[in-house]
């Protein structure tokens, strides 16, 4: 329905995308174009303005619902996103070793959908049934500042969790190499 493009992604980030109706070319936060969406589905009322929308990577409304949930329960879907399969990535989450950490890249890989870290994200993030969500990092080893668990907890919660496990943190905030988990990669 909204196809946008990234305008600035360092600093303030911005989107270009028009609006579908009206043709118009907008450039705009992501959090406002999310505010723009939730007001067409008749979720919010009143001026359009992104506060209360949190996140950028793990969309959350008002800290309650994510942006994903809402889509699902309205019938959208990005057809471009590449669909996850919930089962193999629990079970590739469950599979994480205690004292070890992996990247969203390595589950995807793990999962047999190679290059759709992003789309683990996501799913990780609004995924309740996840076991390990913590012993997943970015691929250098860094916990993402927007990391958000099911529970509210942040990214100073992981790295608590982590070296409670016996992960070390080294140069960067990055996780120590030699705790780095890889998933087995299925058959075919």
């Amino acid at each position: 329905m909204y196809g946008a493009v990234i305008e600035r992604a360092e600093g303030i980030k911005t989107l270009r995308w028009t609006e579908p109706d009206t043709g118009v070319e907008r450039v705009e936060s992501p959090s406002l174009l999310a505010a723009r969406v939730l007001h067409e589905l008749g979720v919010r009322e009143g001026e359009i303005s992104s506060a209360g929308i949190n996140g950028m990577h793990y969309w959350t409304i008002d800290g309650d619902k994510s942006l994903h949930q809402l889509a699902m329960e309205n019938g959208m879907r990005n057809t471009g996103a590449r669909r996850i399969d919930r089962d193999a990535l629990r079970a590739v989450l469950k599979e994480i070793p205690p004292g070890h950490w992996t990247t969203y890249g390595d589950v995807a890989e793990g999962i047999g959908s190679p290059g759709a870290a992003q789309s683990v994200a996501s799913a990780i993030a609004s995924d309740t049934a996840v076991e390990n969500a913590h012993r997943v990092l970015r691929a250098n080893g860094a916990i993402s500042p927007e990391w958000a668990g099911t529970d509210g907890s942040g990214p100073e919660e992981v790295r608590k969790k982590l070296e409670a496990e016996g992960v070390e943190f080294g140069d960067g905030e990055c996780a120590d190499p030699k705790s780095h988990w890889q998933p087995p990669v299925p058959a075919g």
